[in-house]
C-alpha cells in the first residue's frame, strides 16, 4: 500500500506556522491569496520582504518543495487577473501549483460550466508559460458530471496529480453536501492517478476520505489559534501565547494519523465496515457508486 502524506498549509503572515527543518517536510502549501491585496493586485510589500530574504525557502527557512494554491474566497478570485498570476510565478517559480480556482455552485450549472471552461483556458496558458512548475489539477464542478468532465479535460492536458477541495463541505455544511463530496471524491479517486483532499484535518475526515493519496491541512495552526492542543488523542484547551512548538506538536499528531501504517489499516477497516454500511442503508437501491452519487443529487 502506498504511503499517504499530509501537506501543511502555511500562513505567510505568521512565522509560527512555517515548517521546521527538523520535521523534514517534503512539500508545503503557500496560498496565493496571501501574496495579493484585496483588489487582486500583487502585495509588493510582502513580495519585497520575501525577495530581501533571498526567496521563499530562505524567508521560510525550509528546504521543502513549494506548492502554490489558487484556492481562495470567491470575492478575491473575481479580482485576480492572469497578469498577476504570471507575475507571481515569474517571481517565485513554485515547484508545484494547484490549478486555477473558480466559483461553481450546484444550483447554477450553466454558470459553473462556464467557469470550468475559463479555468481550463487559464490552465493551458499557465502550463505553456511555466513548464517547470508541475500542475496539480483542482477539480471543480456544480455536480459530479461536471467534476468528472473537468478531471478528464485536465488529464487530456497531461495533468497526473489532482486536488479536491473538501473543506467547504466538511464542517458546517448539510449532511447531504458532506456525503456528496465524499462519494464524489471516491469516484474521482478511481479515475485519476493521484488525488489530494484539501482542507481537512481530523481523524474523522481522514477516515471518510481514506481513498485519497494525500491531504492538505491548516488545522494544526487553526487549532493552536483557538487555544487547543492535542494531548494523547484528545484536544484540550491551553492558556497563554501561541507558539511554534504547539503548532508543530499539533501537526505531528495529524501527520501520524495519516502516515503511520497502523492508522492506514485502521482507516481501511473503518471504511469497509462503516462507510459501506451507512451508504447501503441510506441508498439501498443504488448498486454502484455513481448511482449513489445520483441519489444524493436527487435528494
Amino acid at each position: 500500500m502506498q504511503k499517504k502524506s499530509l501537506k501543511p498549509i502555511i500562513k505567510l503572515r505568521s512565522d509560527i506556522t512555517y515548517p521546521d527543518r527538523s520535521q523534514h517536510i517534503p512539500a508545503f502549501i503557500v496560498k496565493i491569496e496571501e501574496l495579493v491585496l484585496s483588489n487582486g493586485k500583487p502585495n509588493m510589500r510582502m513580495i519585497q520582504d520575501i525577495n530581501d530574504a533571498g526567496g521563499l525557502h530562505e524567508f521560510l527557512d525550509t528546504s521543502g518543495q513549494v506548492i502554490f494554491t489558487f484556492i481562495m474566497p470567491d470575492w478575491l478570485l473575481e479580482r485576480l487577473t492572469l497578469d498577476t498570476c504570471f507575475y507571481l510565478f515569474d517571481e517565485f517559480q513554485p515547484d508545484f501549483y494547484i490549478t486555477m480556482d473558480a466559483p461553481t455552485y450546484a444550483g447554477c450549472l450553466r454558470y459553473s460550466r462556464n467557469q470550468i471552461d475559463l479555468v481550463l483556458d487559464h490552465t493551458v496558458k499557465m502550463m505553456r508559460w511555466f513548464p517547470d512548475s508541475v500542475p496539480i489539477g483542482l477539480i471543480k464542478g456544480g455536480n459530479f458530471d461536471q467534476m468528472d468532465f473537468h478531471s478528464h479535460e485536465l488529464r487530456e492536458l497531461g495533468v497526473t496529480e489532482f486536488c479536491l477541495h473538501a473543506g467547504d463541505c466538511s464542517h458546517d455544511a448539510p449532511i447531504y453536501a458532506q456525503d456528496l463530496i465524499v462519494d464524489s471524491g471516491r469516484a474521482l479517486a478511481e479515475r485519476v492517478p493521484q488525488l489530494m483532499v484539501y482542507g481537512v484535518g481530523s481523524k474523522r475526515s481522514f477516515q471518510r476520505f481514506h481513498f485519497a493519496n494525500s491531504f492538505a491541512t491548516n488545522s494544526h495552526y487553526i487549532q493552536t489559534f483557538n487555544h487547543r492542543v492535542i494531548q494523547g488523542s484528545t484536544w484540550t484547551n491551553f492558556k497563554g501565547d501561541f507558539t511554534k512548538k504547539i503548532v508543530i506538536h499539533n501537526y505531528e499528531y495529524l501527520r501520524r494519523l495519516v502516515e503511520l501504517k497502523s492508522d492506514v489499516r485502521e482507516i481501511s477497516e473503518w471504511a469497509s465496515k462503516t462507510i459501506a454500511d451507512e451508504n447501503l442503508v441510506k441508498f439501498s437501491g443504488a448498486s454502484t457508486l455513481d448511482q449513489r452519487i445520483v441519489k444524493i443529487l436527487e435528494n
